[in-house]
């Protein structure tokens, strides 16, 4: 009778411990996801900050003025 208590004990701690790891894994993965797209909207936003605020130096030509009628 104790092994099988034991037994029916072992399985019921494994049951538990891989439904934890699943959990853990699942909280991980969606951890991962959400700090991926916040780097990438920081990123973007970097680049796109950095080309509007330099666009006073440069100097746009349209190749219609090399043009020569």
């Amino acid at each position: 009778m104790a092994n099988v208590l034991t037994m029916v004990l072992d399985g019921l701690e494994m049951f538990v411990l891989t439904i934890w790891g699943l959990q853990k894994r699942r909280f991980s993965s969606a951890f991962n996801l959400l700090s991926y797209a916040v780097e990438s909207m920081t990123t973007s936003l970097v680049l796109y900050l950095s080309t509007t605020n330099d666009h006073r130096g440069l100097v746009f030509s349209s190749p219609l003025l090399y043009i020569q009628s």
